[in-house]
Parts: structure tokens; sequence; C-alpha cells
């Protein structure tokens, strides 16, 4: 995956659908196919976003305001986070023809996340909610999903960390980083997929100390 010119990260909950779009990756790679002796490049990519909507959907206008930037990025993953109103997701859903969408198993929760995929574009599968159990890490557990797109797959991993600045939620956000990354190795480690990505809201900043 190609690192974005620019990641935003906030100390807060994040820009929301009023604040614009969060952060997004592109893969990209190339091959080559062969007719009558020549040799044609073949691009192949695929994009990823991520985006904080605040709440969603926090005013009256940022339903219509967030089909609308989705239209215009056509992202073929988008992960989401804090999702208010399930009912709102799926109308979302509903809305955006050319995506599907599946939201973290968090019956009641107050904040949700989800992604939304392009369904003629991409495949996923192995949908699953990680660390149902574990809330001092994860007040809002992970969503993840493997993602294939023609011969791009990886597995995308959705969280949103503890917010504040307190000390004991700065010890939360760690122990989820920790959790995550012991989580990864292990998949590593047992012959999971090779390629994870992840991204949401860590509720950091870029230049904060390890």
């Amino acid at each position: 995956m190609r690192n974005p010119g620019q990641a935003d990260q906030a100390q807060g909950e994040g820009g929301g659908a009023e604040g614009g779009a969060g952060g997004s990756a592109e893969s990209a790679g190339s091959g080559s196919t062969s007719g009558g002796g020549a040799q044609a490049p073949r691009t192949r990519s695929a994009s990823v976003m991520t985006w904080n909507l605040e709440t969603f959907p926090l005013t009256d206008a940022a339903f219509e305001r967030t089909v609308a930037i989705v239209e215009a990025e056509r992202p073929d993953v988008l992960a989401i986070q804090e999702i208010a109103d399930v009912g709102a997701f799926y109308a979302l859903v509903d809305a955006l023809p050319d995506y599907k969408g599946v939201i973290n198993d968090d019956s009641g929760a107050y904040q949700r996340l989800a992604i939304l995929y392009r369904h003629e574009r991409v495949r996923l599968d192995a949908v699953e909610t990680l660390f149902v159990d574990d809330w001092y890490a994860f007040p809002r557990p992970p969503l993840k999903a493997h993602v294939a797109i023609e011969d791009i797959d990886f597995t995308v991993v959705v969280v949103h960390l503890k917010a504040q600045i307190d000390q004991e939620s700065q010890e939360r956000r760690k122990a989820g980083c920790e959790a995550l990354e012991e989580w990864a190795r292990k998949q590593l480690s047992t012959g999971g997929d090779p390629d994870i990505v992840l991204l949401g809201d860590f509720n950091d900043e870029i230049t904060d100390p390890a």
C-alpha cells in the first residue's frame, strides 16, 4: 500500500461529515499483456479510505453531504467510525447503489464501526468483530474483514481507540495498540493473511511518542 500524502489523526472524536473526509491510501502495481508481439502496461490499483463521521448523522445535512463525498471519492473500501444510528447507516448504503455495507457486532453501543465497499469490484468475506470482551482496551470493538479486488487481497481492521487525553485514556489506547500488535503478529506467525491494513481513528497524533 502506498502511504497517503497526509494523514490526519486528532485527540478528539474526529472531523465528521461536517469537516470533510479522512485519509486515504492507494495501492498500485503494473504488469503486462501480450498481443501481436507488443507489450502493453497493465495497472492494478485498490483505494482504501477511512472517515470518522462524528456521531452519524450529527446534523440534518450530514446524510446528503456524506453521500455526495463518497460518490465523488469512490473508494473501493471505506472504513467508517462513529455510527450512532444503525438505521441511518443502512439508509446510507441504500443511497449508494454501487456500495454494500457491514457493521460491527456491538448491539446497543452508542458508536459503531462499519465498512462500505464497491460490491461490483470488491469481494468481502471473513467479517468478524474482534476483542468483543475487552472493553478496557476497545470501547468500540474493531471490525475485521478480508478484501479481494481483482488479484489484490488484504485484511482490513477498522479501529476507533479510546478518546480523551487523561492518563487512564492514554493507558487504554496503549493497551489497544499492544493488543492489535499481538493479534497481527499471531496472524503472521500462524499462516494468516500476510497483508494487514489497520485503519481508523486512533485518537492520537502522529508526532506523539510511541
